[in-house]
């Protein structure tokens, strides 16, 4: 299992380095999605706009395509620097 504070170290690197863009809300995205995974779960997407985007427990049906939408978007910045 790899080390949070490793996965954070590399994480601020690619904040630092700009493929992130400005928004830190990729930032925090990232961040999440790699704990999570390196603690072998998966979080569902209410649990993404509650941790990361800091949205509330009811969320109707359009943030979460909005927040699909904005996930997209970030797979594409990360996809093209790699």
């Amino acid at each position: 299992m790899i080390d949070k504070d490793i996965i954070k170290q590399e994480i601020e690197k690619l904040t630092i380095s700009g493929v992130l863009g400005r928004s830190r809300s990729y930032a925090r995205l990232l961040e999440y999605l790699a704990i999570c995974s390196a603690e072998g779960r998966v979080p569902k997407e209410l649990e993404i706009a509650s941790e990361v985007f800091g949205k509330g427990a009811v969320v109707s049906w359009l943030p979460v395509c909005l927040l699909r939408a904005d996930g997209a978007a970030w797979c594409h910045a990360v996809r093209s620097f790699c």
